[in-house]
């Protein structure tokens, strides 16, 4: 076993130093960069929790609030406190935080909003990896898919969660046949093909807005994370 580097490649730091896009006394909000995991693990040594705590040794009590997909990319919170960590973690739980994600899906859709109600659960193992799909065993998930923009071949779409499962934008959207481009275990392979040649190189889902509630002592939040260039840039020529 490999004794765990004592430093994060600088890359990684100057990338995660430059995705902070708020801080307060209470925490820290960042635009999390695509292909990062949140935390170490999974063959991974240094995580976005990991970088900010060794940016940040003074913050002794620095926490992830929520997590995001290694793929995806977006806002996300960390708290430099137990006290913030408990009452974001209870917003959270209560569903009173507006999270808005920005999504290209794979062809047209027919209606201008979708709402998914489908309950996941975590139970298929592939190649060492853990699958979620929609069972009547699983935990409630809800999803609602807005329209934003309509092209040849995919519908870009704002997507709106009420409840925070894992993977629950991409099982959803795969369930109405319109995967998220770019996802390769979700996804459609040959709508990802067409949409790499056409330029794009990772998963087209972004969480692009947090709304946190007030609290005792927190006077709540607006975080928007815009679109990085890499999938603003592919929208540009995108057709």
């Amino acid at each position: 076993q490999e004794d765990k580097p004592s430093n994060p490649k600088q890359y990684l730091v100057d990338l995660i130093k430059d995705s902070v896009i708020f801080e307060n006394d209470e925490l820290y909000a960042l635009n999390k960069p695509s292909g990062i995991v949140v935390h170490s693990g999974s063959g991974k040594t240094w995580g976005v929790i990991e970088i900010m705590r060794y940016l940040h040794p003074e913050e002794t009590s620095l926490q992830l609030v929520h997590r995001l997909d290694r793929e995806t990319s977006g806002c996300l919170l960390l708290a430099k406190n137990m006290y913030c960590l408990k009452n974001l973690h209870l917003s959270f739980t209560q569903g009173l935080v507006n999270k808005q994600y920005i999504a290209l899906l794979k062809g047209k859709m027919s209606s201008n909003f979708v709402n998914i109600d489908k309950p996941l659960r975590k139970n298929k193992v592939r190649y060492g990896e853990r699958l979620v799909e929609i069972s009547s065993a699983g935990k409630q998930a809800k999803t609602g898919f807005r329209v934003e923009k309509k092209y040849n071949d995919a519908t870009l779409v704002k997507v709106y969660l009420d409840t925070g499962r894992t993977h629950q934008i991409r099982v959803h959207a795969q369930h109405q046949q319109h995967p998220v481009a770019g996802d390769t275990k979700y996804g459609d392979k040959n709508f990802n093909k067409a949409v790499k040649q056409a330029g794009l190189s990772r998963l087209f889902l972004h969480a692009i807005k947090l709304t946190i509630p007030a609290f005792k002592g927190f006077s709540g939040l607006d975080i928007y994370a815009p679109l990085p260039a890499e999938l603003s840039n592919f929208l540009d020529n995108y057709r």
